[in-house]
């Protein structure tokens, strides 16, 4: 592919990161600027800007007066002084102006810690005897590690989930059955503890989670699914009604 100029003064933010890693640690972070236009450059000031999930400002890197050929490519790396922070979500932007030009990107990243999140569970069952109940666990920490938990069912036990080994900032869908037997329809409680390892080190650590969920009658499952054909037909029969009021209007009006 051939890289046409911009037929003026034209540079281009073509890539902006910072890197997770675990609390404790500085985060590396890079960008890049390309020439596009048809004259070289020597007056871009860059300004990167870390954040907290507050919108706190917390730092600021300048590099001021970068000059760039046409068609060229500035490369630079850098670390922002995340070490003392708690773990959590950071974002980070980038802003370029040259002249009265200007060019700015944003990225987020985590300072991660041996913790975790339930990011999405069934919130209804239907009263059905043996159930699945799936739950999808996050990983917060900047390494493999493996997850498993177990589920508390307030008169119906606990039930264990088989481990899952999991990448760094990624998440992991732990299976399970639940007995619907015992359970009464209408709201209840169930209890998550989650056991998360690292897979290196074998150091662990638990969190807790109760999830809201609604086990639903057969019957009222039944009723649910018979509101879909119920209308259908009453849509039909209201399309079938006006097409032949249509017909009649448009012969009485011919025989006029």
């Amino acid at each position: 592919m051939v890289d046409v100029p911009f037929p003026e003064r034209y540079a281009e933010i073509t890539r902006f990161s910072v890197s997770s890693v675990n609390q404790g640690n500085d985060a590396p972070g890079s960008f890049s600027i390309k020439n596009r236009g048809n004259e070289n450059l020597s007056d871009i000031d860059v300004k990167i800007t870390l954040f907290d999930n507050q919108a706190t400002l917390l730092e600021t890197l300048n590099y001021n007066n970068i000059a760039i050929e046409v068609s060229e490519e500035y490369e630079v790396s850098f670390t922002l002084s995340t070490a003392s922070l708690p773990a959590q979500d950071y974002y980070a932007s980038i802003n370029m102006s040259y002249g009265d030009r200007f060019g700015s990107q944003e990225t987020t990243f985590r300072l991660g810690d041996l913790d975790g999140e339930i990011t999405r569970y069934p919130r209804n069952i239907t009263k059905q005897g043996i159930v699945p109940f799936d739950i999808s666990v996050a990983n917060h920490w900047d390494g493999d590690v493996f997850l498993s938990g177990q589920i508390a069912v307030p008169g119906a036990g606990t039930v264990e989930t088989p481990r899952a080994l999991t990448k760094p900032f990624k998440t992991s869908i732990l299976k399970s059955y639940i007995d619907t037997a015992a359970l009464q329809p209408g709201p209840h409680n169930f209890t998550a503890t989650i056991t998360i390892e690292d897979a290196e080190s074998g150091e662990s650590n638990t969190f807790s989670e109760v999830m809201n969920v609604l086990v639903i009658a057969p019957e009222q499952e039944k009723e649910k699914l018979s509101i879909a054909p119920t209308t259908i037909i009453l849509v039909a029969l209201v399309l079938l009604l006006l097409a032949s009021t249509i017909i009649i209007v448009t012969m009485i009006v011919k025989k006029k």
